[in-house]
């Protein structure tokens, strides 16, 4: 079992999604944490309501908000969209109808991607 601060959980299901999970175990008595204040602020993936009053928009910033609000696996990169080269689209046929769609499907913890 891996316990984690809510602020950190859409960071770890991001990485373990991405394949990208890399755990290290940390000295006894190592307590040091970056200073986020350093650093550019994420923004969320759910957008806010204008109608906020002060202290809800204070409220925002806990860790179960930022939790439910979502981060992106693009921020996390740090590749801004200028940087990214875009990705071109090659024509491949398709194996039957639906127009290309699908689903993803999940059981446990594994996930596949369904043609429909």
């Amino acid at each position: 079992m891996l316990a984690v601060p809510v602020e950190q959980i859409n960071e770890l299901i991001l990485a373990s999604r991405a394949g990208r999970l890399q755990l290290a175990l940390r000295p006894v008595g190592d307590d040091a944490v970056p200073d986020a204040t350093l650093f550019a602020k994420r923004g969320t993936v759910l957008p806010t309501r204008a109608d906020l009053s002060p202290a809800q928009r204070d409220a925002l910033l806990t860790g179960p908000n930022r939790a439910y609000a979502g981060d992106s696996l693009v921020q996390l990169e740090g590749a801004t969209p200028a940087a990214r080269a875009p990705a071109s689209r090659v024509a491949t046929p398709s194996g039957g109808g639906g127009g290309g769609r699908t689903v993803e499907i999940v059981r446990g913890d594994k996930s596949e991607r369904v043609r429909y």
